[in-house]
């Protein structure tokens, strides 16, 4: 049975899944006809419609048709549809019957009529007693994450019992549902790894009956297809267990600073201006909240215990873990009150940005409304988007017209995505849709939030509950809806973002191009992914299929975040032997990334979408009518975006290396795998993507995973890592230390011509798979693993890093400049910077690493009484602030100084 679409009247608009009755449709077409033979003259539009008006009335009077009105707003129209009653059901003679609209036969006396026959598979299916008894029971379910919880146990109940004999499932039958009775299990394509097909197949034949277990490998998926030909991979592969890095630094901190937080019995409700003083200069802890986190004694006692208990519990592996030393932990809870405090920076720049954005469209509104013309009232205009935004920014910081629970600046969340605390119990925010099943029922369904950018574009078709829907509207905010808009110009040349303030500069703050012509691209209505609204719908055209397979068009992009109006950021660059670099690395902690979706690809011009700002609704990309609304208030050039917060790395090679783009893909995936390999990390929570263009073409990798991974920084600051990652790459590619190949294509018995799933190929990266070969990039991975990675900071490199702290140094001070000269020689991390005003304390530490150590060189004009009293006071002054101190004194050992702290300065040379 199908759905009984409505037949609209001629000059009644008409929605998807609705029939015309015009003169171009079927029945109009075989109505003309018939009106032509029997006037012998070929009828009008007014006497056709005056016809067909009638015999809809006539119809309508004697209960065949029923007239009735769908829709409402500018979807409201009138049709009829066929009364169910009027239907008289006989048993057929076997033949289907000729529809008369249309024609089987050409005319004149050549052709031979063709007769339909019924389709014979079905006519068996139907006619067989059997087959129709069982079809009477056969009911089927979906039993995915977007059911309510209620409905899915309620379902799981009945498919126990036998009542409900399908379920069709979306991955949550991973997690463990236990039906004894289920037998059979078919797999719509190969599930992404061995272990997620041992989960899915292994809910069958629980019981200890037999089980049957399909799996569909369909044609266009690479996946699919190598696994259909190395089916015992999937079927008997081995299942990789579940990895956590115990040994991670910074997953343990973050535990560590939990127990802390716990123990300080801050609340922390709603918005972080319940944390942070706005009103005071420096916007610094509010004074209550200052004195709650500074521990007693008896607390800081409590506190430590507690954590010691807690790694003893991680039993960490002291040759992996070289960062826990003594000391380490009792100086991590010194600094927590410090650590705590600058956590909020992000925060504080982000609000000062705002609020200094607001302060300047005002007087920028207020100067343009005391002149007149034209360039007035677009200065005016200007001021007042301006306005909008910085409002709308200063909402979201404060947790305003939001849920505070589904906020990014919801206090927790915020320090989760800081690093400050572990990020388990706080997902990255999904977007929502709304799907109508009626005008007085609906559920809400969510996705991620970089799927839910492709999964509910506008005019997509979703698929819940056995229903189909259809993305048509935005549901925006009923007052002020501009203000969720924002702007945004878009360096091409190296993928970087400008927003708010900057996104009016001519040169990238990056890569320095100038952001004009093909360089730049700016985009002035750019709508951060609302709500979702849908439609239900029954039929799906041709063309919108078509939309449907070629997907959208969407581009990532990037911004470091700012502390002090200064981007973080931190340089190295892979060294060869030569000293020529092979890789240039730039790690920034808590970047900023956005996904834009443009358009659909389908769509022959780059325009956007078009957006009805009074009803929220996506409009077809075609010019109005001549009847169009003229109060309808339609925005052009429509950009979805959505962003995130996670620890990033770019990876940009020399010139020469990075022209092809086959080399680029392999590289990408291959260092990516071994990252993973060396650092315990699953292949969902480590993405990455190819940006930018020509010399500035690189390889961007993030962490995907909730909160902070911690691992990506150690290819900036561990000396060694690089060629350990590449070292580590070339074995996933099946090639020896010096490059022999393992697993030649020549092979028979498990060779590898350009790629396999033991090496670059996953489930993941499809779209790539005609253009990766690990030949590619064997010769690049052989001089990386051979190289030495120098940490610079900022903008310069490590070498005009160390030359720049060198002419910042105390001229008197001789021992500062040994112990830059040591860190050099032994290729140790080197300062942030050297002479450093501190912004809390009155003392200059004679070298600063961020966020909070100070470093002093002690000279023997140090050992003078007076000045050992000062030194000692000014230090102890500093620690009570949540600095680290470290001292190096004329007569010390300088290597045992840093290999105490190797957390600070690494682990040099071998």
């Amino acid at each position: 049975m199908r759905y009984a679409g409505l037949f609209v009247r001629p000059g009644e608009p008409r929605m998807p899944g609705d029939f015309s009755l015009s003169t171009r449709s079927v029945i109009g077409r075989w109505l003309k006809g018939e009106i032509k033979q029997t006037l012998e003259a070929e009828p009008d539009t007014e006497l056709y419609d005056k016809i067909m008006a009638g015999i809809l009335d006539g119809l309508r009077h004697f209960g065949i048709l029923i007239e009735q009105e769908e829709g409402w707003g500018s979807r409201q129209r009138k049709g009829v549809r066929l009364r169910p009653s009027a239907l008289l059901w006989q048993r057929g003679t076997g033949k289907p019957k000729q529809s008369p609209l249309r024609r089987y036969r050409a005319p004149g006396g050549n052709y031979q009529a063709v007769e339909q026959e019924a389709n014979r598979y079905f006519r068996s299916f139907y006619s067989n007693g059997r087959t129709l008894t069982g079809l009477q029971k056969m009911e089927a379910a979906e039993h995915t994450a977007q059911i309510g919880a209620n409905q899915r146990i309620e379902r799981e109940d009945r498919f126990r019992e036998g009542e409900l004999p399908v379920l069709f499932c979306s991955p949550t039958m991973e997690l463990g549902v236990d039906i004894a009775d289920l037998n059979a299990v078919h797999l719509r394509n190969m599930p992404p790894t061995p272990a997620n097909y041992a989960q899915r197949s292994g809910r069958s034949g629980r019981a200890g009956q037999p089980a049957l277990v399909i799996a569909y490998c369909s044609m266009g998926s690479g996946h699919d297809q190598y696994y259909f030909r190395n089916r015992d991979k999937m079927v008997a592969g081995a299942v990789v267990p579940p990895r956590i890095e115990l040994n991670n630094a910074d997953l343990i901190r973050a535990h560590m600073h939990a127990i802390w937080l716990a123990k300080t019995g801050l609340p922390m409700d709603k918005s972080i201006l319940e944390i942070v003083d706005v009103v005071a200069d420096g916007y610094p802890l509010i004074a209550e909240v200052q004195t709650q986190i500074t521990l007693t004694p008896a607390q800081k006692d409590a506190c430590l215990a507690a954590c010691r208990q807690a790694l003893e519990a991680c039993d960490l592996d002291s040759a992996q873990a070289d960062w826990l030393h003594d000391g380490w932990l009792e100086s991590l809870l010194d600094n927590a009150p410090k650590t705590f405090d600058r956590a909020f920076d992000r925060w504080r720049d982000e609000f000062r940005l705002a609020w200094t954005q607001l302060l300047e469209a005002q007087s920028l509104k207020q100067r343009a409304m005391l002149r007149r013309g034209r360039e007035a009232s677009d200065e005016v205009k200007r001021a007042a988007l301006l306005e909008m935004e910085a409002q709308r920014q200063l909402e979201l910081l404060r947790c305003e017209n939001v849920s505070f629970e589904e906020s990014d600046f919801y206090p927790y969340r915020y320090l989760a995505s800081e690093g400050f605390l572990p990020g388990y119990n706080f997902p990255a925010l999904p977007v929502r849709a709304y799907l109508a099943k009626s005008r007085k029922d609906g559920v809400y369904i969510s996705r991620p939030r970089f799927l839910a950018l492709s999964e509910f574009g506008p005019n997509n078709v979703v698929y819940h509950n056995g229903a189909k829907y259809q993305v048509n509207q935005a549901r925006l905010p009923i007052q002020e809806p501009e203000k969720r808009f924002t702007r945004a110009k878009l360096c091409r040349v190296c993928g970087y973002l400008h927003e708010g303030e900057t996104a009016h500069l001519d040169m990238c703050q990056q890569c320095g191009a100038a952001l004009s012509g093909d360089n730049g691209r700016y985009l002035e209505s750019l709508l951060e992914m609302p709500t979702a609204g849908t439609i239900r719908r029954e039929r799906i055209t041709c063309d919108e299929e078509e939309r449907l397979r070629r997907g959208f068009d969407i581009e990532t992009c990037y911004r470091f975040a700012q502390t002090q109006n200064r981007p973080r950021r931190q340089t190295a660059a892979a060294i060869d032997s030569a000293g020529d670099t092979l890789l240039n690395l730039t790690y920034a902690p808590s970047a900023l990334l956005w996904r834009i979706n443009h358009r659909w690809k389908r769509q022959a011009e780059d325009i956007g979408y078009q957006l009805d700002m009074k009803t929220g609704q996506w409009l077809k990309q075609i010019a109005a009518p001549p009847d169009e609304d003229p109060l309808r208030e339609v925005k052009s050039n429509v950009r979805l975006f959505v962003r995130d917060t996670a620890n990033a790395i770019l990876l940009r090679l020399p010139a020469g290396w990075n022209e092809n783009e086959s080399f680029l893909a392999s590289l990408q995936y291959a260092l990516t795998g071994a990252v993973q390999e060396i650092y315990q990390v699953e292949e969902s929570e480590l993405a990455s993507e190819r940006i930018g263009r020509d010399a500035h073409r690189a390889i961007l990798i993030w962490e995907a995973s909730e909160g902070s991974l911690g691992v990506l920084h150690h290819l900036v600051e561990d000396k060694t890592a690089v060629a350990e990652v590449a070292g580590r790459a070339l074995s996933l590619l099946h090639f020896d230390a010096e490059g022999n190949d393992l697993r030649p294509g020549t092979d028979e018995a498990g060779g590898c011509a350009r790629a396999c799933y033991d090496c670059l190929l996953s489930y993941y990266n499809q779209i790539d798979h005609r253009q990766l070969n690990r030949h590619l990039v064997r010769d690049y991975l052989l001089a990386l693993a051979a190289s030495n990675t120098q940490a610079g900071s900022g903008e310069r490199d490590y070498e005009a890093h160390y030359r720049w702290l060198r002419g910042q140094t105390d001229p008197a001070s001789g021992l500062e400049r040994d112990f830059l000269d040591y860190l050099r020689q032994t290729g140790r991390r080197l300062p942030d910077a050297a002479q450093a005003e501190l912004a809390d304390a009155y003392s200059r530490p004679d070298f600063f690493y961020e966020p909070n150590v100070c470093v002093f060189c002690d000279g023997s004009v140090h050992d003078q009484p007076q000045q050992k009293a000062h030194d000692a006071q000014i230090r102890q002054e500093l620690r009570d602030l949540g600095y680290r101190v470290v001292v190096y004194r004329y007569d010390a050992d300088l290597e045992t100084l840093l290999q105490t702290h190797q957390d600070i300065f690494g682990t040099g040379k071998n």
